[in-house]
């Protein structure tokens, strides 16, 4: 079942700071298009909320700071698109932008 549009969310642009544990980044942008958001690659006047993974960027978190824009950890962002909560499994490894044991 896909998630349902979230009023909330659907004036909100997104930005991804770091490596996400439980996706990959490809799939979040999927899940905040399923919930009517809009992704932004850089964090600049429309972004309102930077979603920061492990090893964030400086550069976008500086920005982040200085635009005055939301900052949510992945477990936040997995709340705010209604996503499943999912633990990193131990030995994950990613090759590709996929997901594989």
């Amino acid at each position: 079942m896909s998630p349902v549009p979230h009023p909330e969310i659907c004036d909100q642009c997104f930005a991804i700071t770091g490596t996400l544990e439980t996706m990959t980044r490809e799939s979040a942008i999927r899940q905040i298009h399923e919930v009517g958001g809009s992704y932004s690659e850089t964090v600049n006047g429309a972004t309102t909320v930077l979603v920061k993974g492990m090893k964030p960027g400086k550069k976008k978190l500086h920005a982040a700071i200085l635009s005055n824009v939301q900052m949510v950890d992945e477990e936040e962002f997995l709340t705010l698109v209604g996503a499943p909560h999912t633990k990193r499994l131990p030995g994950l490894l990613r090759r590709r932008g996929e997901e594989i044991l």
